[in-house]
């Protein structure tokens, strides 16, 4: 698979993540934006690991998008 295609299948996934995201209503705006930061990193570091020859990007990606996730966190 190609940097190319990689990258258009991340950023699918990483649209439907949100588009699902703002979707939930029974959560804020934090809670909302630590899922989709979370999707769209599981996705960046899939495609990362599962693909021949993708640039380094989607690991970095990947690493910055589940630290975000994981900072900003739950409110109980």
């Amino acid at each position: 698979m190609s940097n190319l295609q990689a990258l258009i299948i991340w950023g699918s996934l990483s649209i439907v993540t949100v588009a699902i995201c703002m979707r939930l209503t029974g959560m804020n705006l934090k809670e909302k934006i630590s899922m989709a930061s979370m999707g769209s990193g599981v996705s960046a570091g899939a495609l990362c690991g599962f693909t021949v020859s993708v640039s380094w990007g989607l690991g970095i990606s990947a690493g910055i998008l589940c630290s975000l996730a994981v900072l900003l966190g739950y409110e109980g």
